[in-house]
């Protein structure tokens, strides 16, 4: 028998057609992922006594949306948020466009200053008084610690 990751990947095509589909007949409405996997049983199934998030049918469907999102096989852009997935309409993707890329610009920020602060690392801080260096920074513990 195939192990499971083999199964996933052999039916990948078909799962993203009909993930697609699926969505191109829902319309304008957003689909929580769990309600898709209830609709399409035999490629997303998951045992419905655990979480759903935790599932793997959730985890290859968020796959299935980055791959249909970045092919150019597939004209529509599929949006997700907390009331589901759907393919986008203009302005929901210039919507969510910018608060993607706000996520980012936010990240880079956040990212860029611990950097800048590890980059102090080893330098010394001046004191107010003549005595000269308050303190040397140490940015890092010690392996030790």
């Amino acid at each position: 028998m195939a192990n499971t990751n083999e199964v996933w990947t052999t039916n990948a095509d078909a799962r993203q057609r009909r993930l697609y589909n699926f969505l191109k007949r829902r319309g304008n409405h957003f689909t929580l992922q769990q309600t898709v996997a209830d609709a399409l049983p035999k490629f997303y199934a998951y045992d419905s006594r655990y979480n759903f998030h935790d599932s793997s049918a959730r985890m290859w469907m968020t796959k299935d949306i980055q791959t249909i999102n970045d092919s150019p096989d597939y004209e529509k852009i599929i949006i997700s948020s907390a009331a589901g997935i759907k393919l986008s309409t203009k302005r929901e993707f210039n919507d969510y466009i910018k608060s993607q890329y706000a996520l980012v610009w936010s990240k880079y920020h956040r990212t860029r200053r611990k950097e800048q602060k590890g980059a102090k690392d080893g330098q010394s801080v001046l004191g107010e008084n003549a005595e000269g260096i308050d303190h040397i920074i140490e940015a890092f513990i010690s392996e030790d610690e």
